[in-house]
């Protein structure tokens, strides 16, 4: 269950969301809960839940989901929350599917280690978003790794994925 897109928010029932992807869970939480962790991810302080990062495949997710954008707007509002499902799925039907080559040796443009992904515009370098089938149609984001696209024209067919963006293009090596 996602968090409810009015009414009163519980910090506590937020971190269940990210933790448990069900905002009204009964499955404890360890304290202390951090809206920096709550928004961005990760446990910053060393104690108290590991918090993956903010799905930002549905409409309503809360801001900012980066280190950047924390830094430019460090005004962190519960009001964010509203709507925001961790486990929304993205439909892989909507993306533009290609073969691509996961892995370090990905540099070398030669690996035969390949699968179907799934990214937001059909040009390699133009795409912003790369995404895995998580099954039933569903996508999320895919793993950090450097990625390759065989089928690319371009001189920098290798780009390495942060697991939120796109950070670095490479041609072969």
């Amino acid at each position: 269950m996602a968090v409810p897109s009015s009414g009163e928010l519980s910090m506590l029932k937020m971190a269940k969301e990210k933790k448990y992807d069900d905002y009204n869970s009964g499955s404890s939480i360890n304290p202390p809960i951090s809206l920096f962790d709550l928004f961005l991810g990760g446990n910053a302080n060393g104690s108290g839940e590991n918090y993956e990062a903010t799905n930002t495949n549905g409409v309503n997710y809360p801001y900012p989901t980066t280190l950047t954008e924390f830094n430019q707007n460090s005004e962190l509002s519960i009001g964010e929350w509203y709507g925001y499902d961790h486990d929304y799925g993205l439909s892989c039907s909507t993306l533009f599917a290609f073969t691509s080559v996961k892995g370090f040796n990905a540099q070398t443009c030669n690996t035969t280690k390949t699968l179907t992904r799934y990214r937001n515009n059909s040009v390699w370098l133009n795409a912003t978003q790369l995404y895995e089938d998580i099954g039933g149609g569903s996508c999320q984001p895919a793993p950090a790794d450097y990625y390759y696209d065989p089928n690319a024209p371009q001189a920098t067919p290798v780009r390495y994925w942060s697991g939120a963006a796109f950070t670095q293009n490479f041609g072969c090596l």
